[in-house]
Order: structure tokens, then C-alpha cells, then sequence
């Protein structure tokens, strides 16, 4: 059985969690979020129960369709957001900070949008979002691929805004879901970044020439992604 008390790291509390929040999800960044969404809606649609891992003011958990909709957020100022929107927006999102608060087979599909990163214990995690699948239910993560060519990756920095704990590849990454009992499905790097500096190309001349920009974008900065989608086998290996 999973541990029932997960870690969480610091930095997404208090003072320095406002700010990161603050600085992280401005409305400039919703049109860069909703592109990547794209990767989340093949597995969604209005007849399944989805939850997302690091939902932070719930835009993508929003903008996808859904019968039940529940967010994982341990960032108080993120949580309060959401709240606010879903007020707002007359829309329901079941909060919670920790995937413990979920009961048992829950849920058809979960998505995690660069949370993974960020956690302090990926696989007890990982084990959580098995136990609150139903038996064949979705498992869809997108993390950075934090390319060493890229010169923020090469020297720690201690106020790095970004604060990823763990670096990912398609191995290590297919590795550690399988190893969390989960069965892989398909495992890829996409060469996909966005900016809010290019948002201006979506509005101006739409997403064909915004997804060159992305594409362009990744090249430049070496800035990729790690899509991994798996299942939750019917048969399971232990007991909750």
C-alpha cells in the first residue's frame, strides 16, 4: 500500500508559493496552456470522472470535458485561485492537496501537466495515481526534458524559480511508471515550447504558424517535453 503521507516541498508554500504561483500563472500564460492541452484530450471526454496532478488554478482541468472533475494542488494560493474561477465560471472542481484525500478507483483518467518534477517522492506518487484509477484508466504525463545543452541546467543556481528536484528522460520516466505498476503505452520527446513573447503569432496568424513558432521555440532554447501515456492493468499486483 502506498504511504499515506506525502511530502511536500516547501517551496510551494507560504510566501515563496505565492510568488511562484504569481509569477507562473499569469493570464498571459492561459493560451500557452491551452496548447498543452492538446496532449490531454484524446483522453478525455464528458462521460469519464478525470483528475489532475498539479492542477494549479485549474485552467487545463477547466478547458477539458469531463463528468467529475478533481485537482491536486498543494499550493494554497493556486488552490484559492481555482476556487475563485470555478466560482466565477459556475464551474466544480474537488480540490485537495494531496492524492491521499481521493478514494480508491475514482477516477477513468489522470493528467499531470510538469508536476512530477517537482515532487519530492515521484513514486509513492506515482503508486497513489494507480490506486485512484479504475482497472484500464489513463495515465497521461507531460515533464520537461531539462536538456544539459541548455546553459540553466549546467550550474545550480539556489534561487531558480523553477526548482525541479528530479530530471527526466523517455527511460528513467517509462521506467519509474512501470515500476509503479502501471502498464506503458507509448513514450516520446516532442520538440514543443512555448513563450508568452510568441503568443502574439497564435492571436496574429493562428495555431498552424503557432506550432512552427513552438517547434522553432524548442530548437533554440533546447526545450523539450516527455509525453509518457500508460494504463492501470485490470489484474493488480497488490492490495490497497
Amino acid at each position: 500500500m502506498p504511504n499515506d503521507k506525502l511530502r511536500i516541498s516547501s517551496h510551494y508554500l507560504g510566501d515563496s508559493g505565492k510568488k511562484y504561483f504569481e509569477d507562473g500563472f499569469k493570464k498571459e500564460s492561459e493560451p500557452g496552456r491551452l496548447f498543452q492541452s492538446r496532449y490531454f484530450q484524446p483522453y478525455c471526454d464528458r462521460d469519464i470522472d478525470l483528475l489532475d496532478f498539479g492542477c494549479a488554478d485549474g485552467f487545463i482541468l477547466r478547458s477539458l470535458p469531463a463528468r467529475r472533475r478533481i485537482g491536486i494542488e498543494v499550493n494554497p494560493a493556486a488552490r484559492q485561485r481555482c476556487e475563485e474561477l470555478c466560482l466565477k465560471e459556475n464551474t466544480s472542481i474537488e480540490l485537495h492537496d494531496t492524492l491521499t484525500c481521493v478514494e480508491n478507483e475514482a477516477v477513468d483518467t489522470i493528467i499531470s501537466n510538469h508536476c512530477l518534477e517537482h515532487v519530492p517522492n515521484p513514486m509513492e506518487n506515482l503508486e497513489h495515481m494507480k490506486r485512484c484509477l479504475r482497472p484500464r484508466g489513463y495515465l497521461v504525463l507531460v515533464v520537461p526534458f531539462d536538456d544539459w545543452r541548455n546553459a540553466q541546467h549546467r550550474v545550480w543556481q539556489p534561487n531558480n524559480k523553477d526548482h525541479h528536484l528530479y530530471t527526466w528522460s523517455p527511460m528513467n520516466l517509462g521506467n519509474m511508471v512501470s515500476e509503479a505498476g502501471f502498464q506503458i503505452v507509448s513514450v516520446s520527446l516532442c520538440s514543443q515550447a512555448w513563450s508568452p513573447k510568441i503568443i502574439w503569432i497564435q492571436r496574429k496568424m493562428g495555431d498552424f504558424f503557432f506550432k512552427i513558432a513552438c517547434r522553432v521555440l524548442s530548437i533554440i532554447k533546447n526545450r523539450r517535453e516527455v509525453l509518457l501515456v500508460a494504463r492501470k492493468p485490470c489484474v493488480q499486483s497488490c492490495h490497497y
